[in-house]
């Protein structure tokens, strides 16, 4: 493996999903110690892992997030112009740090992980004179990442130019997906290799229908980003009472910042953050997991062009998935391609009723999903996969 600097704006360690699958690509086997050039701050710095980095130094970010409402044009001009030339001179003396840190490390690539718009903006600055292999690595569409942060249409274009030009620089991309990788595909020459998070235990025990024939607990792991699809699950869980065909609905959910919400009697179990072994065992004792994707037109790159990390996590317990999203939603996409999955592509309770009902109703669908679950656990979403994703990105292996 060659001489690698790492450039990211998270690290290895962290909590969040960013965090994990750079630990997880890290200690792959083949991949050695990287140098890392972390765009975080202090306090992200202590909770790190070091232990697969040669060297770790951190260039700590200007606020990228627009956060106060502007009701008038002269106050988005201003706002415009003094965010643009406090975060321009942070980002020029970013790159200009890193660069001096590239100069002592003498890396042969860089890796490029495109994960905010100050990582996007540094890495075009610190790739204009780089003579080695570039390797960029995408997770979130940049429209999501300017959308999320409610950055200007100036910023906004701006940021997809830089996007674009580096994917022409670039000797390989990372990607998350099908979808992207056909989406990115005209940008650039380079080959675009899927890294997607595969598990690495047994095959799943499919055994388990549930704890007690008189509930149906329906479990949801991570964070909400689809916020309209689970409210709208909730809403037609109150049409019927949250009960269905004599079952009660119990929602298990495990992660921060959930909302629940309910005009009826309600059953949930919250949990909180846990840890994956904690968590794959909460989810193994859920007769069916929840993965939704917003049908909102401002996260329509979100749902298109990103994919779940959850839904490995899902698939090795060997429970049925529920999956609610668009049509167009990488995630129901990926159902179709694996024939895989029960798919919601509507808000309509009605519609959501009837997609839930057989899960509840069925214990022969119930075998049938199980199955399919553990079919794309053993065969698509696998650690093999990921490793060897990991491993081609990197120019340990040749590219498929």
């Amino acid at each position: 493996m060659k001489q690698t600097l790492l450039v990211a704006a998270s690290a290895p360690g962290l909590q969040g999903v960013g965090g994990f699958l750079i630990d997880q690509m890290l200690n792959v086997d083949g991949v050695q110690p990287v140098s890392f050039a972390g765009i975080i701050n202090e306090k992200a710095a202590a909770e790190s892992k070091r232990d697969r980095l040669q060297s770790f130094e951190i260039f700590p970010p200007y606020n990228e997030w627009y956060t106060d409402q502007i009701n008038s044009v002269a106050g988005a001009i201003k706002r415009y112009l003094v965010h643009r030339t406090h975060y321009d001179q942070h980002v020029r003396n970013q790159a200009d740090l890193i660069e001096h840190y590239m100069l002592s490390q003498q890396p042969e690539q860089l890796w490029l992980i495109l994960n905010s718009l100050a990582a996007i903006d540094v890495a075009y600055r610190i790739t204009n004179a780089f003579r080695g292999d570039i390797i960029t690595q995408i997770w979130d569409d940049p429209t999501h990442l300017c959308r999320q942060r409610n950055v200007d249409r100036y910023s906004r274009s701006r940021t997809h130019k830089r996007f674009r030009q580096l994917l022409d620089r670039s000797t390989r991309i990372g990607v998350i997906g099908e979808d992207a990788q056909k989406a990115y595909r005209p940008f650039s020459n380079a080959p675009a290799v899927i890294v997607r998070y595969g598990s690495g235990e047994q095959t799943p025990d499919v055994s388990n229908q549930g704890n007690d024939p008189a509930e149906f607990r329906i479990g949801l792991a991570g964070s909400m980003y689809a916020t309209d699809a689970w409210e709208a699950l909730q809403r037609s869980l109150d049409q019927v009472e949250w009960t269905i065909d004599g079952r009660r609905i119990v929602l298990v959910v495990a992660g921060n910042k959930i909302t629940f919400s309910a005009n009826s009697n309600a059953a949930a179990t919250f949990r909180g953050w846990c840890n994956q072994t904690e968590l794959r065992s909460l989810l193994a004792e859920c007769d069916c997991l929840y993965l939704p994707q917003s049908f909102s037109s401002r996260s329509r790159e979100l749902t298109e062009l990103s994919f779940p990390t959850k839904l490995s996590d899902y698939v090795a317990t060997g429970r049925p998935v529920f999956v609610h999203a668009p049509a167009y939603g990488s995630v129901a996409r990926f159902c179709r391609r694996n024939q895989f999955g029960t798919v919601c592509q509507s808000l309509t309770p009605d519609d959501i009723l009837e997609t839930l009902r057989p899960l509840v109703q069925d214990p022969q669908k119930v075998e049938h999903q199980s199955q399919a679950s553990v079919r794309v656990a053993t065969e698509v979403l696998t650690y093999e996969a990921f490793a060897s994703g990991t491993r081609q990105l990197l120019g340990i292996e040749e590219v498929d």
